[in-house]
């Protein structure tokens, strides 16, 4: 079963350093736990995950985490 997982990834932008991302995973995911991340502008950037297992409804598709 999937799980929605809310992220902070580290940069040094100050618009969006506190900016949570959500994603779609099937791992198990902890508050606090530093995992490697694989965006889109091709980059892998730090990651701390925030939110471990998120209630949010699903309002549009949601990408899937895919970790380096």
């Amino acid at each position: 079963m999937s799980k929605i997982v809310g992220i902070k990834i580290d940069t040094k932008s100050p618009k969006t350093k506190d900016k949570i991302y959500y994603y779609m995973t099937e791992k198990d995911f902890k508050r606090g736990d530093k995992i490697n991340v694989k965006v889109e502008s091709g980059g892998s950037p730090d990651a701390v995950v925030v939110i471990g297992n998120s209630r949010k409804k699903i309002s549009h598709k949601l990408k899937d985490l895919e970790e380096v």
